[in-house]
């Protein structure tokens, strides 16, 4: 019975999504997300039941800025929040059918990009950090538009739906992943790509519950990836961040950051800890600035450190 349901789910959302990639690129975006903004505004109220939302982006909230909003402030911080999830879904429908892959150079801009093509220049690759802030799929899809060599540190989903389009998708923006989950295997693809002086995307801002360290993040203890850092040692590659955030109207801006210069001491685990703090707080950095954009939902202060430790951690006012 468990199995003839799953198989019912699996092909409702394989009708959904298959209804929305044909109708959603044919239909301007300003119509849809005012379409989907009163939907959402009706259902709203209901969000409080979700189990993840009681357990992770409540709390999450609270760790990163305290007791500095009411719960009036709160309330909208949250809507905010989950509009702007919901919203990623139409845009990216619409943005990476290739009949609008035009628009997505007109409506994201990149600043920064010098800092890329230096980097390139010294031969060591490029090991381009961000994080899930705003459409950072978009991103990625319009920084492969410029032609530059990108490969992309990425995990499949578990439904299978979504990952059968998620593959779609990649072939169609042609999207050169890696697969995370390789281990070992990953890291060698990673090295290769890097001594062939391309260019490594790793999204940096995610709970690594397996062999993360605990870095402060938002002033709190967070299991933090070391990979960037273990590679940038290994490698030579320099570490550049680079974010997207929403503007107006489905426009987007990527910002390319100047590089971290890591400064390496010879002790390889402080190295490794001082070059992730490093990216931690280039990361909250971009979230306070843009403190709606970043996915909250993430379970990041989980498991870190057995008593959570933290840190001092600045006042900050409603945004």
């Amino acid at each position: 019975m468990k199995d003839f349901l799953k198989k019912i789910r699996y092909s409702i959302a394989r009708f959904l999504l298959r209804t929305a990639e044909f109708s959603i690129p044919r239909i301007p975006l300003k119509l849809t997300n005012a379409a989907m903004y009163l939907v959402y505004c009706s259902i709203y109220p209901a969000v409080y039941l979700f189990p993840d939302i009681r357990k992770t982006l409540l709390p999450n909230i609270d760790i990163a800025f305290g007791n500095t909003f009411t719960k009036r402030e709160r309330r909208r911080f949250v809507k905010n929040v989950l509009w702007n999830m919901v919203k990623m879904f139409p845009d990216l429908i619409h943005y990476l059918n290739p009949i609008n892959h035009q628009k997505i150079v007109e409506n994201c801009n990149i600043s920064g990009m010098e800092h890329l093509e230096s980097a390139l220049k010294r031969g060591n690759g490029v090991i381009l950090i961000s994080a899930h802030l705003s459409n950072f799929v978009l991103m990625i899809v319009r920084l492969i538009m410029t032609g530059l060599p990108f490969w992309v540190v990425l995990k499949d989903p578990n439904n299978e739906t979504l990952k059968s389009v998620y593959k779609h998708y990649q072939e169609i923006c042609g999207i050169k992943g890696i697969d995370a989950d390789k281990g070992f295997a990953a890291t060698k693809d990673i090295l290769k790509a890097l001594k062939n002086n391309e260019i490594v995307i790793i999204v940096a801002d995610e709970r690594k519950k397996h062999d993360g360290i605990n870095v402060p993040f938002f002033g709190r203890d967070a299991l933090t990836t070391p990979g960037p850092a273990v590679l940038t040692l290994r490698s030579g590659a320099p570490l550049i961040p680079a974010f997207i955030h929403f503007v107006e109207d489905s426009k987007f801006e990527i910002e390319i950051l100047p590089p971290i210069e890591p400064e390496p001491n010879g002790d390889k685990e402080r190295d490794i800890y001082n070059i992730s703090l490093t990216i931690n707080e280039v990361i909250e950095k971009q979230i306070r600035k843009y403190p709606y954009q970043w996915a909250w939902t993430n379970p990041r202060w989980k498991g870190a450190g057995r008593f959570g430790a933290r840190h001092e951690r600045p006042k900050v006012k409603m945004p």
